[in-house]
C-alpha cells in the first residue's frame, strides 16, 4: 500500500488528475445547489449543464498555473459554504444572496437563533466533494507547472460556455435575463444596459448558469454599484411623474397624536376569534377602519421596509435595504410632523441601522426594547403620554415562532404542521400581551383621543409553506385563509364616525396617505403614492404598485427630498 502511494505521488500526470477531480467536484457542487435551490423548469436541460461544466473547467484550469495545490481545498470549502448560505437565504426569502444582503450581516445581532430553522442537515452532505478532492491532493503530490495545459483547459471552458449559450438561444423563452433572444450581459459597461435587476431576475440568472456565475456577478456588482456608487439624477419624465405627488403647502399641524403598532410577521389569516380574541373583538367596535387585504410591499429590508412604508409612504429600494444603502438621505415622514416622538425597537439601535434611521425620520427618543411582548407593551404604556407620536414593534411572532409557544392559551390539532401551529400559538400569545394596550385605547382619555394604527410589518410565508398549510387544511377541513398573502390594517380614530371595512385589495403604500387624511395633514408636501382608504377606491390610483416601486427606487438613489426639505 505504501509503495502504491509513493508511486501515485510521483506520477507525472498528477496535474491532469487533480484538474479532472477538481473540475468534476465543482460541477457536482453546482449541480447539487441547482437542484436544492428548487429552481423551476427542467434541470436536465443540456445548456444548464454546459454552463456548469464551463465554470468548472475555467476554475480547475488554474491547477496548471500553480505549483502548490492546497488552495483547491479552500476553494472547494468556499463553494460549499457559499452554496449552503444561498440555500438558507432562499428558504427564508425566496431569493438568492446578493451583494447588499451580505453587507447587512451585522443586522443579525440578536436574531441568530432563527438561522437554524432554515438549515437542512442534508445540505452538508455536499462536503463529500471536498473530501474526494482532499484524497486526490494527498495521493498526487506533483508540483510542476504546466502553463500550456492551463491555457488549453481555460479555452476549453470558454468554448463549452459559448456552446451552452448557443443551446440556450435555441430553447429561448422571453424572460430576464434573456432579452431579445440573447443572454443578458450583467457585466455590460454602459449604464443603460447595467440596469438594477429585480431580485428574482438574479434567481433566474443563477438557475440558468450556476451558483458560481452568480458569485462572480455579485462580486462585480459590489465593485460597480457599491464601492463606486454615484448619485442618480432623475430624468425630466421622472421629475414630471414625481411632481404629481408633491404639494406646495407648508408643514401642517396634526389634529391628533399618532401611535403606530407594527406586529411582527402579521398575516390576516391569523386574525380569528379563536386565535386572537382580544384584537378580533377590538375591531368589532366603533371608530375603526379595517382593511384585511393589505398587500405587502417590503423587499430586502423586511421589517425596516415596513417601518418606512408606514412612516414615509415611500416604497423600498429594489435591491438591498434603504436603511443600509441610504441612511443619510432626507425622508418625508409622519414623525416629522410631530414635536415629541419616540419608538421602541426590540434588539436595540443596531438592528436595521435604527440609530441612523431615527435621525432620518426625526425620532427624538428611541428605546431599546426586550424580546418580550409583555414587557414591550408595558414599556409603551409607560411612555406614550409623554409624546404625540410613537411607534412600537412587537417581537414574539418573529420566525421561527418558537420563543413563546408554551405560553399560548389554545390547543391546536396534533396533525397541524408544526410551523403553522407555532405561528398561530405565537399570535395567540401576542394577542394576550397587547390586551392592556387595547384596553387603554378604550379607557384612557389621552389614547382614546389619539389615532392608533395596528398592522403587520410584512408577510412571512413562502408559497411552499402555504402549499403545505393548504394541504393540511383541505385534508382536515380546518379552514384557514393560508393562501391569502395579506397583512391586516386596523386604524382607530375618534374621527372615524362609522366603522369602515375595506374589502378590496390595498397596499402598504396606502397606509401613509390614509393617515395623512385622518390627522388632517393632506397638504403636507409629500402626498405619498397611495390612496386614502377612507373615501377612495382603486379607481383613484394615480400610479401602479409596480411603477411606484420603480420611481421610489430612483428617489432613493437621487436623495430627492433633500432639496425640498431645504426650501
Amino acid at each position: 500500500m505504501k509503495a502504491l502511494v509513493e508511486k501515485l505521488r510521483s506520477f507525472k500526470g498528477a496535474n491532469i488528475i487533480i484538474f479532472l477531480v477538481f473540475a468534476i467536484t465543482i460541477y457536482l457542487q453546482c449541480n447539487f445547489f441547482h437542484k436544492n435551490l428548487n429552481f423551476p423548469g427542467d434541470p436536465s436541460l443540456g445548456y444548464m449543464h454546459l454552463f456548469k461544466i464551463s465554470i468548472a473547467f475555467a476554475i480547475a484550469s488554474l491547477v496548471f498555473f500553480f505549483k502548490g495545490k492546497s488552495w483547491t481545498l479552500w476553494v472547494s470549502v468556499f463553494i460549499n459554504t457559499w452554496g449552503i448560505s444561498n440555500l438558507m437565504y432562499r428558504r427564508a426569502n425566496q431569493i438568492v444572496l446578493d451583494a447588499y444582503s451580505i453587507t447587512m450581516v451585522d443586522n443579525m445581532d440578536g436574531f441568530w437563533s432563527s438561522v437554524p430553522f432554515y438549515m437542512d442537515i442534508n445540505d452538508f452532505s455536499i462536503y463529500y466533494t471536498t473530501a474526494i478532492l482532499a484524497v486526490a491532493f494527498f495521493l498526487f503530490k506533483n508540483k510542476n507547472r504546466q502553463i500550456w495545459g492551463g491555457i488549453v483547459a481555460m479555452i476549453l471552458g470558454i468554448g463549452i460556455h459559448i456552446w451552452g449559450y448557443e443551446q440556450r438561444v435555441r430553447t429561448y423563452t422571453p424572460y430576464a435575463p434573456f432579452i431579445e433572444n440573447k443572454l443578458y450581459n450583467p457585466f455590460a459597461l454602459d449604464q443603460a444596459t447595467f440596469v438594477c435587476w429585480d431580485l428574482y431576475d438574479k434567481v433566474i440568472y443563477t438557475r440558468e448558469t450556476s451558483i458560481l456565475h452568480h458569485f462572480i456577478y455579485q462580486t462585480h456588482y459590489f465593485v460597480r454599484k457599491i464601492l463606486f456608487a454615484s448619485t442618480y439624477t432623475l430624468t425630466e419624465d421622472e421629475n414630471a411623474k414625481v411632481s404629481t405627488f408633491i404639494n406646495n403647502g407648508d408643514n401642517p399641524t396634526p389634529s391628533r397624536p399618532l401611535f403606530v403598532i407594527l406586529i411582527e410577521s402579521f398575516e390576516t389569516w391569523a386574525l380569528r376569534p379563536d386565535i386572537m380574541p382580544n384584537l378580533y373583538n377590538f375591531i368589532q367596535g366603533e371608530n375603526i377602519l379595517f382593511a384585511p387585504k393589505i398587500k405587502c410591499q417590503t423587499r430586502g429590508g423586511t421589517s425596516a421596509d415596513g417601518q418606512m412604508l408606514v412612516n414615509t409612504g415611500l416604497l423600498p429600494t429594489k435591491e438591498g435595504a434603504v436603511c443600509f444603502r441610504y441612511p443619510n438621505n432626507t425622508f418625508p415622514s409622519l414623525s416629522r410632523l410631530y414635536k415629541n416622538t419616540f419608538n421602541i425597537i426590540p434588539g436595540g439601535q443596531t438592528v436595521w441601522n435604527q440609530a441612523h434611521m431615527n435621525t432620518a425620520y426625526k425620532i427624538k427618543d428611541s428605546f431599546d426594547g426586550p424580546f418580550n411582548d409583555r414587557l414591550l407593551v408595558a414599556q409603551f404604556i409607560e411612555e406614550y403620554k409623554k409624546y404625540d407620536y410613537g411607534m412600537l414593534l412587537t417581537m414574539a411572532t418573529h420566525s421561527p415562532f418558537t420563543r413563546f409557544v408554551e405560553y399560548a392559551n389554545i390547543t391546536l390539532p396534533s396533525e397541524m404542521p408544526t410551523f403553522m401551529a407555532n405561528y398561530l400559538k405565537s399570535f395567540n400569545y401576542t394577542d394576550s400581551r397587547i390586551k392592556p394596550l387595547l384596553d387603554a385605547i378604550k379607557n384612557d382619555d389621552y389614547l382614546k383621543n389619539a389615532v392608533v394604527i395596528i398592522t403587520g410589518d410584512h408577510t412571512v410565508f413562502p408559497q411552499s409553506r402555504r402549499n403545505e398549510f393548504s394541504k393540511y387544511c383541505n385534508e382536515k377541513q380546518d379552514y384557514y385563509d393560508v393562501n391569502d398573502n395579506y397583512c391586516p390594517l386596523i386604524i382607530y380614530s375618534p374621527d372615524i364616525k362609522e366603522k369602515k371595512i375595506v374589502n378590496e385589495v390595498a397596499y402598504q403604500m396606502d397606509i401613509y396617505t390614509t393617515l395623512l387624511h385622518i390627522i388632517n395633514c393632506e397638504n403636507y408636501y409629500w402626498k405619498g403614492f397611495g390612496i386614502n382608504l377612507l373615501n377612495e377606491d382603486s379607481s383613484k390610483r394615480k400610479i401602479s404598485a409596480e411603477d411606484a416601486l420603480e420611481l421610489s427606487d430612483k428617489l432613493h438613489q437621487a436623495n430627492y427630498f433633500k432639496e425640498i426639505e431645504k426650501q
